[in-house]
């Protein structure tokens, strides 16, 4: 849930230097981070005034709790449900708990932002603090139609506009790299972004027709949006400014536990090396067919869109053998995948899933997920969407994008085995949630 904001700063430098930067090979990069991930620092001497608190983090949760909000109100004007998960809450926990932080707000000197105004401000020249539209929007305090800070909700969380970057489009000149990173010192960064908005475009222009997911440490499910929508139940989130101020929206329904669940289940079985353990026996495990067996109430970093719970507790129901345990979790995760992709699907529009990240490496969890919605999913030969879409967005002429190969998994007749299985068990699992949300 945390980590250190200067180990993270340090690994991109030492990526940066070992790069070669031929001769005019490289025209510009982009910063792409974890959007929801909070860094509070002394403006004057750049020093770490709390660790970087993840997404994940939802330790302000009584924050929330005892402010007196309406949900409706907050998301019509964020487009975010009010969630610990978000900057707000971390922000007040922040200067609530850390006396460092304390001391530097009284001061004047205290930056307190998304993570990528933290690496921006330690990576380009001059130190500017700006931030992105898709990064602040992930604060609960961005107005998403004037895609600006919201003083109304800044007085809400009793946080002060100077604590927080000035917002600058995605497509932006945030400056050179500092000299003093090997090899990149005329190297301009010009474009922040976030994880899961850059992997929007790693097609190219994103399709009406089509749901975008990517499946890695969370699940997010996309639908590109002409403009604006409040709806109560999913989010609209920003994914792209361009350098003009047009504004790029997407619904956006969220998965917390994905690869998180998976890292939580191998925590629980004492594994030394989570991910590597994950690696080797996903796709093996997820492909036991399960019957009767174990089902999994997915409340790993909380229960996202559409329910939105922070208070679900995870819990294996008839656990069976280690095998038997990833299938369920691993189907939890194509079950709460389908809730969203049911909430902005229908049918004379949506034609396809387009899918990416680090589940997407699963056959079986590719297959499962075509079945259970209905929908053809396409993998990509690529399942780091995150890098193409900020590769996608820095080209000057994007017309030359050249678009991945995929593999298609079409839905199996609703008669065959395995499907009539897979919903058999899905009916199973909904029963076990809706008891479990009571």
């Amino acid at each position: 849930m945390e980590q250190d904001p200067q180990q993270v700063l340090e690994s991109l430098k030492t990526v940066i230097a070992q790069l070669a930067f031929a001769e005019g090979e490289i025209a510009a990069c982009g910063l792409i981070t974890q959007r929801s991930s909070l860094v509070c620092w002394d403006r004057v001497t750049a020093e770490p005034l709390s660790p970087i608190i993840s997404w994940q983090d939802t330790r302000a949760a009584d924050i929330l709790a005892e402010q007196v909000v309406d949900p409706a109100a907050i998301q019509r004007q964020t487009g975010l449900y009010p969630n610990a998960h978000f900057g707000a809450s971390k922000m007040r926990w922040c200067l609530d708990n850390l006396a460092a932080v304390a001391v530097a707000a009284a001061k004047g000197r205290l930056c307190m932002a998304p993570l990528a105004s933290y690496l921006l401000f330690g990576l380009v020249e001059g130190q500017p603090y700006r931030v992105d539209p898709a990064n602040a929007s992930r604060t609960l305090l961005m107005d998403l139609d004037r895609v600006e800070w919201s003083q109304s909700l800044l007085d809400l969380f009793g946080i002060e506009r100077e604590f927080l970057p000035e917002i600058s489009p995605s497509a932006s000149h945030f400056g050179k790299l500092n000299t003093d990173i090997g090899g990149a010192s005329d190297l301009s960064l010009r474009l922040l972004s976030g994880d899961q908005s850059a992997a929007v475009f790693a097609q190219g222009e994103p399709a009406m027709d089509t749901l975008s997911v990517n499946a890695g440490t969370g699940a997010f499910v996309y639908r590109p949006l002409r403009s604006p929508q409040a709806k109560t139940r999913l989010l609209t989130s920003v994914v792209h400014q361009s350098a003009d101020g047009a504004v790029r929206y997407v619904q956006e329904g969220t998965v917390n536990g994905a690869g998180a669940a998976l890292q939580w289940y191998a925590q629980s079985l004492g594994i030394a090396d989570e991910e590597q353990w994950i690696k080797q026996r996903l796709i093996d495990m997820a492909a036991t067919e399960l019957e009767d067996g174990p089902i999994f109430i997915n409340g790993v970093g909380g229960l996202g869109a559409p329910d939105w719970r922070p208070d679900l507790e995870s819990q294996l129901i008839m656990a069976g053998s280690t095998a038997e345990n990833i299938a369920a979790i691993v189907e939890s995760i194509i079950f709460l995948l389908h809730r969203n992709c049911a909430e902005m699907a229908e049918a004379d529009t949506v034609e396809r899933i387009a899918i990416s990240g680090g589940l997407s490496r699963s056959e079986i969890f590719c297959q499962k997920l075509s079945d259970i919605t209905r929908l053809a999913v396409i993998r990509y030969e690529c399942a780091e969407a995150s890098a193409r879409g900020a590769a996608f967005l820095l080209l000057t002429d994007q017309a030359q994008w050249q678009p991945m190969r995929g593999e298609t998994f079409s839905p199996r007749s609703m008669a065959a085995e395995q499907v009539k299985k897979l919903l058999s068990r899905h009916q199973h699992w909904q029963q076990e949630l809706t008891a479990a949300l009571q």
